[in-house]
């Protein structure tokens, strides 16, 4: 939906196109270092518990847990709604900060480099889009070298 969105006008927000998926997304840390995420399904099962959908080690949870640091430094005064997002046909990750009328993202990850999008950086919701504006998506996996 991202993708369209880029191109579309007229009131339309980040917000809006995001779709819940019911899923949480756990850091797992070792000796206080982010090392792996876990995913849970918030969907209660017939025993009324918690599902482990997957547990993966990556750097993305280093990546992740320094966002949250710095969101946490940077809005802790201000009541800002922050949602973590991934778009899987340009491969970011990222999380949507509203407060009131005003959207930010803050990318997380950008491994395609996809609309010169930088990692660790804040933007207003029109730039990032603006930067998505007209990109291909991607199709298959892009590895780092």
């Amino acid at each position: 939906p991202l993708d369209g969105l880029a191109r579309a006008t007229g009131g339309v927000t980040i917000a809006d196109c995001l779709v819940k998926t019911g899923n949480w997304q756990h850091q797992i840390l070792l000796r206080k270092r982010a090392k792996a995420i876990a995913l849970s399904s918030s969907r209660r099962d017939i025993r009324d518990s918690i599902r482990i959908a997957g547990l993966v080690v990556t750097p993305l949870a280093a990546k992740i847990d320094r966002a949250v640091k710095w969101i946490d430094l940077n809005r802790s005064e201000d009541r800002t709604e922050v949602y973590f997002f991934i778009i899987p046909s340009f491969q970011i990750q990222a999380f949507l900060l509203m407060a009131l009328d005003n959207e930010e993202v803050f990318v997380v990850s950008n491994p395609a480099k996809v609309g010169s999008l930088k990692e660790k950086k804040l933007y207003k919701a029109e730039q990032f889009l603006a930067a998505l504006k007209g990109v291909k998506t991607i199709t298959g996996i892009v590895m780092k070298p």
